[in-house]
């Protein structure tokens, strides 16, 4: 005889089928902005060049590795190398390459590959500082000579921020000598229109082709190309360089400019992040919307923002977050400054600044694998949400009902409210560090995908969203060890004795089928 067990164990079945958790996590780029290949409905960065992260030099620089995972190195050969300055004032004394013309012409050189062109959008960003203000610099250029196989190039023309999508050129604002900038250009081949912005303030903005081609030129930093008798080669010094073949729309550019602005101690128009006054400069990344176009996801280090109740509605609102300096690491409490129920914590902390006309509700999750190299959340009710509102001399808990935790993946998700979404530091903790570590265990929570049979790997999915993806690399299905969530709307039936499981949450029905008894049991066993 078949029996039913519908929405056992818990009361509040409602509540827990209306979350919505977004579960792509798919951004890598800078700012949390973009990921390598322009999945999960995320711009491209196709180059990211920084001068803190992948150079090779001896003084002068041999090569500078891409960040972006495309694996578009740039190189330098024989004098013509520009020089590395390890801790530079001008940059928040951090790395830059100087490309001082000072004899033979300074550049660096990536080859030609298909996927830095062909495209109907790009945006690029060059955090630069020039000596000379008179005659034309380049910054980034991709071409073979004047005018041949031209792509897209920024320069400096006369104290001026100049972009050039294939032949159409723009100029526009002011840039001063031995003064330190964020140049952006964006290319958008739907509106055939390019547009400059200097420190995050509009400077031009003119007509564009409606693509740009696969061209077979090379692209160089720090020269227009190394044709005869080419000598505008840059004067000055460049810190990171950022190439997407997606024209990011203006949240995104915004969220990308304060990255860098915070990164490398700079004022720019559109800040929204005020972390970095307090030194949380370093892996800056947001949500937000501006001109009714919005970014909705982002992870630094392990902290992921993602916005939910579509509340994320009103141009000018952001949430940024970007951490301190240092290692992660989990440490042990008690702690001075905690509260005495959490026996363990990360040791990395996150300002979060919310900035809201109305109302932004967000979830911040704590991604364990990325954070700390960690394993799987267990029992989502032991872990908690720390804030500080004093500088991180004492942490409180925020409050956060059962049904607004959720374990996705190897994710700890905290739906938090606006009301309980105040700007400060925040970071991860646990009650009870043997059962739910914050490094994690290696048991997993599997959730249902879809009704079916529980010896089916095609039912269960690592991906505890509203709408989840099938995540289920290994097609396996839950072990005596595991967690197991049923879903609102699902059914799971069981056609075998002793399904065993760790720990059982049921939302939707588990039909028991020709299950007819149990044997020595586990934690849980059906």
């Amino acid at each position: 005889m078949k029996s039913r067990f519908p929405n056992l164990f818990l009361l509040a079945f409602l509540l827990a089928s209306a979350l919505t958790f977004n579960s792509t996590f798919g951004q890598t780029g800078p700012g949390g902005v973009g990921n390598s290949a322009g999945s999960s409905g995320q711009p491209r960065n196709i180059l990211w060049l920084r001068a803190d992260a992948g150079v090779t030099q001896s003084g002068t620089v041999d090569a500078w590795s891409d960040q972006s995972g495309n694996v578009q190195n740039a190189s330098g050969a024989g004098a013509t190398r520009p020089s590395f300055v390890a801790s530079n004032t001008n940059f928040n004394n951090l790395p830059s390459i100087n490309f001082a013309a000072t004899g033979t012409n300074k550049h660096l050189v990536i080859s030609d590959n298909d996927v830095l062109d062909n495209t109907t959008g790009f945006t690029l960003f060059t955090v630069f500082r020039t000596n000379l203000t008179a005659g034309n610099y380049s910054l980034i250029s991709k071409r073979t000579s004047a005018g041949v196989d031209q792509s897209y190039m920024m320069w400096v023309n006369a104290g001026q921020l100049s972009s050039r999508a294939a032949g159409n050129t723009i100029n526009g604002g002011t840039i001063n000598n031995t003064t330190t900038y964020v140049g952006s250009t964006v290319f958008n081949g739907s509106t055939s229109t390019v547009s400059n912005f200097i420190n995050g303030a509009s400077a031009s903005t003119g007509a564009a082709p409606t693509s740009i081609p696969n061209n077979a030129s090379n692209l160089y930093i720090g020269a227009f190309d190394v044709s005869g008798g080419e000598t505008r080669n840059l004067d000055g010094q460049i810190s990171e360089v950022l190439v997407y073949t997606s024209t990011l729309n203006a949240a995104q550019r915004q969220i990308v400019e304060n990255y860098l602005a915070a990164k490398y101690n700079l004022t720019i128009t559109g800040d929204v992040f005020s972390g970095d006054g307090s030194g949380f400069d370093f892996e800056v990344v947001g949500i937000g919307r501006a001109s009714s176009v919005s970014h909705t996801e982002a992870n630094s280090a392990g902290l992921v923002l993602s916005t939910y109740n579509g509340t994320l509605d009103t141009d000018g609102e952001f949430l940024l977050a970007g951490r301190a300096t240092g290692t992660n690491s989990v440490v042990n409490c008690a702690c001075a400054g905690y509260p005495g129920t959490i026996q363990q914590r990360w040791a990395r902390t996150w300002f979060v600044d919310k900035t809201t006309a109305g109302t932004l509700d967000a979830s911040i999750a704590f991604d364990f694998s990325e954070g700390v190299g960690g394993l799987f959340p267990q029992v989502k009710d032991d872990y908690e949400l720390l804030y500080s509102n004093n500088g991180g001399a004492t942490f409180s808990i925020v409050s956060i009902p059962s049904a607004n935790k959720s374990i996705n993946g190897d994710k700890m998700v905290f739906r938090v409210p606006n009301a309980s979404l105040l700007d400060g530091i925040y970071t991860l903790g646990t009650t009870n560090s043997t059962q739910s570590p914050v490094n994690g265990l290696a048991n997993k929570t599997w959730y249902s995908y879809q009704s079916g049979n529980a010896n089916d790997p095609l039912v269960w999915t690592l991906d505890g969203g509203g709408t989840p993806l099938y995540v289920n690399p290994s097609s396996q299905v839950p072990s005596a060890s595991d967690n197991v969530v049923i879903s609102s709307g699902k059914t799971i039936t069981l056609t075998a004795d002793n399904f065993a499981v760790n720990n059982l949450e049921v939302y939707g029905t588990l039909d028991l089928g020709q299950f007819s008894g149990w044997a020595n049991s586990p934690p849980f066993c059906i």
